[in-house]
Order: C-alpha cells, then sequence, then structure tokens
C-alpha cells in the first residue's frame, strides 16, 4: 500500500485576456483516497466550491463552499477512502479580484486514481 500525497492545487489570477486567463493548475488533479490536496492562491482572493465534497472529502452537505483570501493562506483537505477508481469530480474556483472564474486546461476537477 502506498503513502498517500500531498497535491497541490494553485489558483493564479491574471488581469483577465485571452492570453493569460485566471488558471487553476492542475487543471486536471489525479488523485487516490488518503492523498491531501492543498489549494492556494497567488494574486487574490477566491471563493471554492466542490459539488460533491460529501463523498470526495468527507465534508459539507452535498456541497463545500470555502474562502482563501490572499497569497500565503491554504486549506487542505484529504480524499475520502473506498471512492470508485476513475470518478471525476468537478470543482469552481471565484477569483474575486478579477470577478471572474479560474479556467484549468479543462474545467477543473480531481480525478480518483488506481492504486499501482
Amino acid at each position: 500500500m502506498r503513502a498517500p500525497e500531498l497535491k497541490l492545487v494553485e489558483i493564479i489570477f491574471n488581469p483577465r485576456d485571452e492570453e493569460n486567463p485566471n488558471v487553476a493548475r492542475p487543471g486536471r488533479l489525479f488523485v487516490m483516497p488518503g492523498d491531501d490536496v492543498k489549494f492556494t492562491t497567488k494574486n487574490t482572493g477566491v471563493t471554492i466550491w466542490i459539488p460533491n465534497a460529501k463523498e470526495l472529502f468527507g465534508i459539507g452537505a452535498e456541497y463545500f463552499l470555502f474562502d482563501i483570501e490572499r497569497d500565503g493562506e491554504s486549506k487542505i483537505l484529504t480524499v475520502s477512502e473506498g471512492l470508485a477508481k476513475g470518478r471525476e469530480y468537478p470543482y469552481a474556483v471565484y477569483c474575486r479580484d478579477g470577478n471572474d472564474f479560474a479556467e484549468g486546461n479543462t474545467a477543473p476537477r480531481m480525478i480518483i486514481e488506481e492504486e499501482e
């Protein structure tokens, strides 16, 4: 059995234009049960909405909404045990300074990996 890992989601605010959109990196985060997911931000305060947080992290009702106020702050959540392999969990990130949402290379989501 592998040891849980710390996975990082970084939200970067840029003035809205085609070359420098607001981004959530990585856009697709692969996680395994027991992993910790650390959400951080650069250049903006954010609000993050995770629709299936009760299943994914064992918190909230059917969703979990939380704020990260500024650079240097973060939130760490632990991925629940017993999740179906390949299941995808979308989430949304609102960047307050630009009054807009962050993008990934697709809509941001967390995907449960298969154990090696």
